[in-house]
């Protein structure tokens, strides 16, 4: 999905022109000596209704022709702008350690996918990053696509009396009997979808810049705000120790 693959250019352009670019979503913008380092995610490149800045224009013409750079007029009278798609990490590294760090953390973007439950997922995509999570609207759990309804067991279970185990595996199943009956009978999965519980299991990818994930793993692993829900503490703090081992200053 192209919301998840990202382009890194070098623009030189006047300050207020590179600037106008962070009115746009998806794009990230820093001051890089006499240039502007931009990030931009290939779908907010590609979708038209964005493309209406010139700057991105450019951008988008240089990818088109696999074309390292080169130097474009806005309009006739008006200052080139020279447009170079970049590699981030041999680009930043042009600054000292600690500017390169703050750079790359802002621009460098990270994907990560989530095996969750609903009300997790819920919380996940509260955050300003590229999500794509499986559909209850169109995925059939009734298909042969699907061994039946998979469910997520809290991860507090154990602590759990036993009368309150059987419980929620008596809800999850009686769910699915429920949900299946509806299938069969002629409704739709975003009609059936109705009766399906929080615990549902579901799969989110998400995209965000090593800041954001900074901000995510904050919130939902520290607990900066507040103590997390502890579901959503045990995948964040799974995401955070496999990102740490790749992103140490994270």
């Amino acid at each position: 999905m192209l919301e998840h693959a990202s382009i890194h250019s070098l623009v030189a352009c006047e300050k207020d022109a590179a600037l106008t670019l962070l009115n746009i979503p998806g794009v990230i913008v820093s001051e890089f000596g006499d240039m502007f380092l931009v990030t931009v995610s290939l779908s907010h490149l590609k979708n038209n209704k964005y493309n209406k800045n010139r700057i991105i224009d450019i951008i988008n013409y240089t990818v088109e022709r696999g074309e390292g750079g080169g130097l474009c007029y806005l309009d006739e009278g008006e200052s080139p702008i020279t447009i170079q798609i970049v590699d981030l990490m041999p680009t930043v590294n042009r600054f000292g350690s600690d500017k390169c760090v703050d750079i790359f953390r802002k621009h460098e973007r990270a994907t990560v996918k989530f095996i969750c439950d609903r009300g997790v997922s819920h919380e996940i995509v509260r955050h300003r990053a590229s999500f794509a999570q499986e559909s209850t609207r169109y995925c059939n759990y009734g298909s042969d696509r699907f061994d039946g309804i998979t469910f997520i067991e809290p991860s507090t279970l154990d602590e759990w009396n036993e009368e309150d185990k059987d419980r929620f595996y008596s809800a999850m199943e009686y769910a699915e009997g429920i949900y299946l009956h509806m299938i069969e009978s002629g409704l739709t999965p975003q009609q059936a979808r109705a009766v399906l519980p929080n615990a549902l299991k579901t799969e989110v990818i998400m995209t965000a810049s090593l800041e954001q994930w900074r901000h995510f793993f904050n919130l939902r692993y520290f607990g900066s705000t507040g103590s997390p829900h502890p579901d959503m503490k045990h995948v964040a703090e799974i995401a955070y120790k496999a990102m740490e081992k790749e992103y140490s200053f994270l």
